[in-house]
């Protein structure tokens, strides 16, 4: 899916928490968005995710705009935005028949889907006894069983260990290729990012400094992304 925004902003109140949003996300594309905390990344996501709606401005999905009252725009998009919240009292194989539930579209198994994330073995598990990491893994699970054309994903590496944010960066990747999904993805691990995107985009103070390819980057900026980060929000760019 290909997704642009056109002059995107968002006000709450008289605060203006985005300002003039143009993003371009190439159909198959992995696109890290980046930013200090506070620079809007969030209330983007929401944006892209059918969640909100601009205050100003038009979010497009291959051409078309989005209006988050479109039935047929739900099962095209997958999305973890902040806390991931789960009927806790009920297993993890429960809470995605749920969803699948209220999707009502092509999917992925219950049981692919969690094996894909590593939780084969915890299907029947109620999620009130998964930790930080299991119950990330399993909203990541939750958003792409149903086989999305976009997947959206806020610091979906929250709470993971060395060996879990490797198999989720492969993941992300399997996901692209095997699936044909666009990812969106949001993280402050800059390195992590720096492995799986291919074109990064920088949010601060709710303005999008740029948009590279990591091609491009590589080239210009050698010692890496964080150089090339700061750089840019520190006012060097």
């Amino acid at each position: 899916m290909k997704v642009k925004t056109a002059d995107v902003s968002k006000l709450y109140d008289s605060y203006e928490v985005l300002k003039r949003i143009n993003m371009n996300v190439d159909d198959g594309n992995i696109y890290g968005l980046l930013g200090p905390n506070g620079a809007g990344k969030s209330t983007l996501l929401k944006m892209l995710s059918g969640l909100n709606a601009p205050s100003l401005g038009e979010v497009y999905f291959n051409g078309n705009a989005l209006h988050i009252d479109d039935g047929h725009v739900k099962p095209l998009i997958g999305s973890v935005i902040e806390t991931p919240v789960f009927y806790n009292h009920l297993s993890a194989y429960e809470n995605l028949s749920i969803h699948l539930e209220y999707m009502n579209t092509d999917h992925l198994t219950i049981e692919e889907a969690l094996t894909i994330v590593g939780l084969k073995t915890a299907g029947d598990l109620p999620v009130a006894k998964f930790s930080l990491g299991m119950r990330q893994r399993l909203a990541v699970a939750r958003a792409f069983i149903h086989l999305p054309e976009l997947l959206v994903l806020d610091e979906p590496l929250n709470g993971l260990d060395p060996k879990g944010v490797k198999e989720m960066r492969a993941l992300f990747k399997k996901l692209r290729g095997q699936f044909d999904m666009t990812l969106i993805i949001s993280s402050h691990i800059l390195n992590e990012i720096e492995h799986v995107a291919d074109e990064i985009g920088i949010l601060h103070k709710g303005e999008l400094l740029t948009e590279v390819s990591m091609q491009t980057l590589k080239i210009n900026y050698p010692d890496g992304i964080e150089t090339f980060f700061f750089n840019m929000t520190e006012g060097d760019g």
